[in-house]
């Protein structure tokens, strides 16, 4: 619950110290290689992410992530998740996003099969960090096998021309880590 305090409470800090830019209020569409270490294998694979502008101030986003693990004889573990959200600009460079997540894993030993489930919920803030820059703060609860645990996503962009930038992510929960690498490109 801290981080929520916290991010709550950046909603108010966030607009004085971002800069205004093209950036933020545009449509895109990105992917990468992903990783994620979930105490114990360790899976990789693509992720496709992306943001549609509906007006000035609402946005909606998604991401999709195709991962596995082969390096267990006789085992093949594939994890697949994706997410939701919603954006609304409430300050000039400045933005309050919320999101849901679903994850689903499957896990194939020889003939047997496990299939487990889990999501999160994250709210938190992106904004214009500097002319060509942005990044996004939000946190959370993830809610896994019965249990709660906190969630925390950190991303930065830097665009290198107008239309074309490299992205990176690292979201952290208690067990489960992941880190992203790509490129978006804005319309």
């Amino acid at each position: 619950m801290r981080v929520i305090a916290a991010l709550c409470a950046a909603t108010v800090l966030v607009p004085g110290a971002v800069q205004a830019n093209q950036y933020l209020n545009s449509t895109y569409i990105g992917g990468g290689f992903t990783t994620v270490d979930r105490d114990g294998p360790e899976f990789d694979g693509i992720r496709i992410d992306g943001r549609f502008v509906l007006d000035p101030q609402n946005s909606i986003f998604g991401d999709v992530s195709f991962t596995e693990d082969d390096n267990i004889p006789g085992v093949d573990v594939e994890l697949t998740f994706g997410s939701v959200g919603y954006r609304y600009v409430f300050a000039r460079g400045a933005s309050f996003v919320v999101g849901a997540t679903g994850a689903l894993t499957f896990v194939d030993v020889d003939a047997g099969f496990i299939e487990d489930d889990d999501s999160d919920v994250e709210i938190g803030v992106d904004g214009e960090l500097a002319l060509g820059a942005s990044g996004v703060l939000s946190g959370g609860l993830a809610y896994a096998i019965d249990q709660e645990e906190v969630v925390t996503t950190i991303g930065y962009t830097q665009y290198i021309t107008p239309q074309l930038g490299i992205s990176g992510e690292a979201e952290f929960i208690d067990d489960s880590d992941q880190l992203t690498i790509g490129a978006v490109y804005r319309f």
